[in-house]
């Protein structure tokens, strides 16, 4: 709408809310210099859906879907996979900490789960059966985080008796 934009990241959206303090039905016009040539859009401004979640509670982990504005707030290096929203203390996820962390973190992008491909909520609940189905010890989550690619080995059977759980 005739400003400059200089910002990317969560920085952009930052000046977007505040400049244009959009609402649901308010129309917008946005300039872009992609590649050398000047591409001008116009759209509307919509009302946010609701995210699709799930909350796996065996591994101690909520996800969701990965939305666009996911990738362009959070800067994900990829949209394949779901987005750790929450992680239950206590859990397979949030104990075995490497350096004062959980194993898995908010704003991780699940990407496997037990060699299963996540790229999205379907697939992860389907691995996920797979895996309740089978009831392993534990599980191996291959994650991202920023740039980094990493696995984590979840303790499925964190709090059970003789496991760290009560006698």
């Amino acid at each position: 709408n005739g400003q400059p934009l200089k910002f990317t990241g969560s920085r952009a959206k930052e000046f977007f809310m505040k400049s244009l303090r959009p609402r649901p039905g308010t129309p917008f016009e946005i300039d872009v210099n992609r590649a050398g040539a000047d591409l001008t859009f116009r759209g509307t401004i919509a009302k946010r859906p609701e995210p699709v979640t799930l909350r796996a509670e065996d591994l101690g982990v909520t996800v969701k879907a990965v939305t666009d504005s996911d990738v362009f707030v959070e800067n994900l290096a990829a949209r394949a996979g779901v987005l750790v929203t929450g992680i239950s203390r206590g859990s397979a996820a949030a104990t075995g900490s490497s350096m004062g962390r959980t194993l898995l973190m908010e704003d991780d992008l699940i990407v496997e789960l037990a060699g299963q491909p996540t790229p999205d909520i379907a697939s992860f609940s389907r691995a996920l059966e797979a895996v309740r189905r089978q009831q392993p010890p534990a599980v191996l989550v291959k994650y991202r985080r920023g740039q980094a690619t990493g696995f984590a080995g979840l303790n499925l059977k964190i709090g059970e008796k003789g496991n760290g759980g009560r006698e």
